[in-house]
C-alpha cells in the first residue's frame, strides 16, 4: 500500500510542478497583474450539467503567458480562480483572453484513466469579473 501512496504523491507533485512551471511574474521589477474576482462551474459539454471531473482548471493570459490563474474544481463542478505569483497568489484572474485547460486529478491515472490536460480553448475574463461556464467534452469523447 505504501508503494501506491508514493506513486500518488509523485504524480501529484509532477502535476503541480507542471502547472506552476513558467507561472512567475518575472521577478520583483514586474508589477503584479490587476485581477478581478472569477468563479465558475465546469459543465459537461453534452449535457450542460456540472461535471465530476475534479482536478484543476487553469487560465493562462494570452497577452502574457507568464500570468496563470487556477482553481480547484469541487465535487459540484464549481471553482474559484487565484493568480499564481512568485511570492504567493492573488484572488481572481487578470482581465482579457485566456487559454483554458482542465487538468484531471492525478488519482485518475491510478484507476487507468487519462490524466492528459483537456484543452478547452480561449475564454474571456470580463473587466467586471463574474461567473464563467467551462464546457468539457464527456469522459468518453476526449
Amino acid at each position: 500500500m505504501s508503494n501506491w501512496n508514493f506513486i500518488r504523491r509523485t504524480l501529484a507533485l509532477l502535476l503541480l510542478s507542471g502547472t506552476l512551471l513558467g507561472c512567475s511574474t518575472g521577478g520583483s521589477d514586474k508589477p503584479a497583474p490587476k485581477t478581478v474576482p472569477v468563479k465558475g462551474v465546469v459543465l459537461d459539454k453534452a449535457t450542460s450539467k456540472p461535471t465530476a471531473v475534479s482536478g484543476l482548471v487553469t487560465f493562462r493570459l494570452k497577452s502574457d503567458p507568464t500570468i496563470l490563474a487556477n482553481g480547484r474544481i469541487g465535487d459540484d463542478g464549481s471553482f474559484e480562480l487565484s493568480t499564481i505569483l512568485d511570492d504567493g497568489k492573488l484572488s481572481g484572474a487578470a482581465v482579457g483572453a485566456h487559454d483554458v485547460t482542465v487538468l484531471p486529478p492525478s488519482g485518475d491515472q491510478l484507476q487507468g484513466k487519462s490524466v492528459n490536460p483537456i484543452p478547452i480553448g480561449v475564454m474571456e475574463v470580463p473587466a467586471a469579473g463574474g461567473e464563467l461556464k467551462v464546457l468539457v467534452p464527456s469522459r468518453g469523447k476526449r
